[in-house]
């Protein structure tokens, strides 16, 4: 992977986001945790054409940043009292007669049966619910304890009593707190069986696996994994470039056309309503438009540029 600095930015800065990017390696294991709950897609993409991807360091300052927010707890933390942060973990899994090795770094486990992971993210991606990854990885990091080959490990592992996502939203402001949204959010997970875990693993290892051996190039992403939400119709009004007032189709049981009857119906009852229109948003794959480093390498992936091309009567 090759790095362009389109902004200029500091050759310290630069130098320690190149750090970064090799200090997060497997090693040896088959798939770190974080690669294992993704899509098999992303991992080939990222194997095959690496030495042509190029990302701009802008794009890894946040990153970077969420790495500071890490590094100072690190700092601490107290190992003697029971405290451990940045915890290294390894297990095997054998699948269908063969050994896989994943690994992973919980950022915070007490031995008195307490395991929490940083995150800093927005308010609109932490101050909801906890997202569907962060409860898996969670629970895959507690499974890799409970099957470690160091003892003191595993009796960690078999004491961990809570899981919580601390969430550090980046962009919080004041007008934030006028919505009754902390700065920082603590989300308390749901703890799966090691049995359920175990099977979770286990599935994970064999979709990658498969796609791996596979002379073809692996599935799309699913909608999830694309990061694609439900159409909604959002209520405009002339000079606001915020919607009024969202109607997601999620919350009309997938029912789009009842969605969009509601916003009108919203519109039609306010006292404003000669400034305001209903305009539909329709879904769109947010992580490969914006976050992907191997969007452009990607066979399923069609760019808007691409679209309007295509779209081009010649």
């Amino acid at each position: 992977m090759k790095f362009t600095n389109k902004y200029n930015l500091p050759l310290p800065l630069c130098r320690a986001i190149e750090h970064q990017a090799e200090a997060h390696s497997r090693g040896m294991a088959f798939r770190s945790c974080t690669e294992l709950i993704d899509s098999p897609l992303v991992f080939y993409l990222n194997r095959t054409y690496w030495d042509q991807i190029e990302v701009d360091y802008s794009q890894r300052l946040w990153m970077l940043f969420g790495s500071i927010a890490h590094t100072i707890p690190e700092k601490f933390s107290d190992p003697e009292a029971g405290h451990f942060a940045e915890f290294k973990l390894s297990a095997e899994y054998e699948v269908d007669g063969e050994v896989f090795y994943i690994s992973g770094t919980s950022d915070h486990v007490e031995s008195s049966g307490r395991q929490d992971d940083y995150k800093f993210t927005s308010v609109y991606s932490g101050s909801k619910v906890a997202k569907d990854d962060w409860i898996s990885q969670q629970n895959v990091y507690r499974s890799l304890m409970l099957k470690s080959e160091d003892p003191v490990i595993r009796e960690i592992g078999e004491g961990i009593k809570e899981m919580n996502i601390c969430a550090m939203l980046r962009d919080w402001s004041i007008r934030h707190r006028m919505q009754n949204i902390p700065p920082v959010v603590m989300h308390r997970l749901p703890m799966w069986t090691p049995e359920d875990t175990e099977e979770f693993i286990k599935g994970r290892i064999r979709v990658h696996r498969d796609a791996e051996r596979s002379d073809n190039t692996p599935a799309c992403c699913t909608e999830k994994e694309r990061w694609i939400s439900d159409e909604s119709y959002a209520v405009m009004k002339q000079g606001v470039k915020r919607a009024k007032k969202l109607f997601k189709s999620e919350d009309y049981g997938g029912d789009l056309e009842a969605a969009g009857q509601e916003a009108q119906a919203f519109v039609d009852s306010h006292k404003d309503k000669d400034l305001m229109e209903v305009v539909l948003r329709k879904s769109e794959p947010r992580r490969c438009q914006e976050y992907c480093d191997v969007a452009r390498f990607c066979p399923y992936f069609t760019t808007e540029e691409e679209k309007e091309n295509q779209e081009i009567d010649w």
